[in-house]
């Protein structure tokens, strides 16, 4: 093996730190695929989104998602109106860790709305970094608290709303100019309102690919699906999510 050839192993192998720092002024264009199946049947749905970079401020980036070119397929009646109402514009805020803080028109008036899509952004965007250098195999966890999230959209104020989503990261893959991330996810949330009591298992998982110098997405791949229980009656929904840049 060359010098050369060692110095490239041995710097792939090496410790890596994970930073959300993309240019300000940057932007990245995706495209999202996501089919879906459950008691209401099959259905498929495809956007583009594009990622401003607007500036940095106390620690967190401020970017501008525009989201086009909704398309449904399948599903119950109409889908159109669902599909331009999804055609919006939202700013949303992150910080070097990528940890979302979401803004959007919708939320702004409903403190509890907002909170709930932060969390639910977190959880099912899929990655959060480290805080420390990596190397390949090396695991670390996040956790969110869908239950509290949730119970504010409730009206039964004496309804109660228990659970987590867990979910375990691990470096798998590194070259020169992206990182491969496998992500698993589980968690049980439990729902009593109105004397009734709901069940929901959330399991999955699957792959992302960020690009290594600004810790900005390149695509992913992830599967999960929700084993509902209400009234001794059994459902499952299972979404197919795919993304990629473009």
């Amino acid at each position: 093996m060359s010098v050369i050839a060692i110095a490239s192993f041995l710097y792939l192998q090496s410790p890596i730190t994970l930073i959300y720092q993309p240019a300000i002024g940057s932007s990245y264009k995706s495209e999202m695929n996501v089919e879906q199946s459950g008691p209401m049947g099959d259905s498929s749905t495809s956007m583009k989104s594009l990622v401003k970079v607007l500036s940095f401020t106390d620690g967190y980036y401020k970017l501008q998602t525009t989201t086009s070119d909704v398309k449904i397929t399948g599903g119950p009646g109409d889908t159109s109106e669902i599909a331009k109402s999804m055609e919006k514009e939202n700013t949303s805020y992150v910080d070097k860790n990528f940890k979302f803080k979401i803004e959007t028109k919708d939320a702004a008036a409903d403190p509890k709305s907002k909170e709930m899509l932060n969390g639910l952004t977190q959880a099912f965007s899929g990655i959060t970094y480290p805080t420390k250098p990596i190397e390949i195999g090396d695991k670390w966890n996040n956790s969110i608290d869908l239950g509290a999230l949730l119970k504010g959209t409730i009206p039964d104020p004496s309804a109660k709303v228990e659970g987590k989503v867990n979910l375990v990261y691990k470096l798998q893959k590194v070259d020169a100019t992206s990182v491969t991330i496998e992500t698993t996810m589980s968690g049980t949330i439990n729902i009593e309102f109105s004397g009734q009591t709901i069940t929901m298992k959330i399991s999955g998982g699957g792959t992302s690919g960020m690009e290594r110098a600004t810790g900005t997405p390149l695509n992913s791949n992830s599967k999960v699906t929700m084993d509902m229980e209400v009234a001794g009656q059994t459902m499952a929904i299972t979404q197919k999510i795919t993304i990629k840049r473009i």
